[in-house]
């Protein structure tokens, strides 16, 4: 992967997806937390980067096992009742 620097001066890599969009993670020194921050965003084919979530470097391994948990257990979650609204 290629470590790249956005318009200010911010580190960034991007990593292609299948639909030929990208995702582009960036490195965000000063984050609103008071610390550094991971900001995800995705590049459309287009060019145009969509605004993602800013978060805490602190809290990045709870977040990626929350996505691991998920992805985990997807096939237990039992569907939803339709009946219950």
């Amino acid at each position: 992967m290629t470590v790249a620097i956005d318009s200010s001066g911010k580190k960034y890599i991007e990593v292609r997806l299948e639909n030929d969009e990208d995702v582009r993670v960036t490195l965000v020194e000063d984050s609103w937390a008071s610390g550094p921050g991971i900001r995800i965003q995705i590049r459309q084919r287009d060019g145009h980067l969509r605004q993602g979530p800013e978060i805490p470097v602190t809290e990045i391994g709870r977040v990626v096992a929350a996505v691991i948990d998920l992805l985990r257990n997807q096939a237990q979650v039992p569907p939803p009742d339709p009946t219950s609204a």
